[in-house]
């Protein structure tokens, strides 16, 4: 005979101090918590579609970080958002630990597809750049930034221009004829190298016509 499992109950309520830290999990991560809040200012509803879990005890084992968020919104703005939960009775330490460790991270790739999918032109660009030179990602960002270069977290954050893609097919192309003599072109320290020599050439360029022939 086959079980039938009830969907979770989900809770909600201003009171911020219902919740309570579960001894042993991770500390709140500040960047985070503002990362989160700017996302949260942009799109309030996302908390009530990702509740957070707590125990009987009201314990967070899972989302200490809206919790956290939504407590510095209402702080600063002196609003009443709320906090959307729900309670797994035996979840403990352990259920915190296997929820954070078992979360596979996005990777380049998984944040370039998602943006790109929604019409993103310059993240379709660092896929077409990706799949045809496979190049680390850092020494793309570069290659791609150009002279404005682009972070990590600005990547994640949808904030990656590709500034010259011509330019920076060019810096490709060149990385890829040393290929032919240097087996470990692609290796970050030496990209990363060619990458800065090449833009401070064409950055001469206008002053010294004849560098850029060589370069």
């Amino acid at each position: 005979m086959e079980q039938t499992i009830s969907p979770p109950v989900i809770e909600v309520s201003t009171d911020l101090g219902l919740f309570k830290t579960l001894k042993g999990n991770r500390e709140v991560r500040i960047p985070h918590v503002k990362k989160l809040k700017e996302f949260i200012q942009r799109d309030p509803s996302a908390l009530r579609y990702n509740p957070i879990l707590v125990n009987s005890k009201m314990e967070v084992i899972d989302g200490q970080h809206r919790l956290a968020t939504v407590g510095m919104i209402n702080e600063e703005y002196t609003v009443q958002l709320p906090v959307y939960y729900i309670i797994k009775p035996d979840a403990k330490l352990k259920t915190a630990i296997a929820i954070n460790s078992s979360a596979k991270p996005w990777t380049p790739n998984d944040y370039a597809e998602s943006y790109a999918n929604q019409g993103n032109e310059h993240y379709q660009i660092y896929i077409d750049f990706i799949k045809q030179y496979k190049l680390n990602h850092d020494v793309l960002l570069s290659y791609l930034g150009l002279n404005n270069p682009v972070s990590a977290q600005d990547f994640k954050d949808e904030d990656f221009v590709a500034n010259n893609p011509k330019v920076s097919k060019d810096l490709c192309e060149k990385l890829s004829e040393v290929g032919q003599f240097y087996p470990e072109y692609k290796k970050r320290s030496f990209a990363m190298a060619l990458g800065a020599t090449h833009q401070i050439f064409n950055l001469n360029a206008p002053k010294c016509p004849e560098l850029k022939r060589n370069v």
